[in-house]
């Protein structure tokens, strides 16, 4: 009697004319599907992808279904964000390792790249220049002591 009450209640609150908005739970849908390649998902404990696998199955189905209440897309849909937020997976020591090795090399890289932007602040022209006065004092220094 209760099942057929809730259903009988669903269906009614159906026929208020006020239509089921998806926006958000299409939304939470995209970026779960993304989130797969993410280490959060990909370095889960099994338990919790499992979770989420099944939350990301749920809202599909739930979207996909024409007949569903608005309470059952927002049931759906805290689920699936839910299901998103408990995702522990985290990046492995190794990994981190491996990233600051890269990020190392990159800057040495990009160090030498910029070596030869920097600003020049000699020439060779002004070392000819004091090379000349030094040799023109020298001789006049010399002349001038015999």
């Amino acid at each position: 009697v209760d099942d057929a009450n809730k259903a009988l209640k669903e269906a009614k609150d159906n026929l208020d004319g006020v239509p089921v908005n998806k926006d958000e739970l299409q939304n939470t849908i995209s970026a779960s599907d993304e989130i797969k390649d993410d280490v959060k998902y990909k370095n889960a404990t099994k338990d919790v992808k499992d979770a989420f696998d099944e939350a990301l199955a749920k809202a599909k189905e739930v979207f996909d279904n024409p007949d569903a209440t608005q309470e059952q897309v927002d049931d759906a849909n805290k689920a699936l964000k839910e299901a998103k937020d408990n995702l522990d997976g985290v990046v492995a020591e190794q990994s981190i390792t491996k990233l600051d090795n890269n990020n190392d090399a990159n800057m040495q890289n990009d160090i030498s790249k910029n070596s030869n932007d920097l600003a020049q602040t000699g020439s060779s022209e002004y070392v000819y220049i004091f090379v000349s006065i030094i040799a023109a004092f020298s001789g006049a220094y010399i002349i001038k002591k015999k």
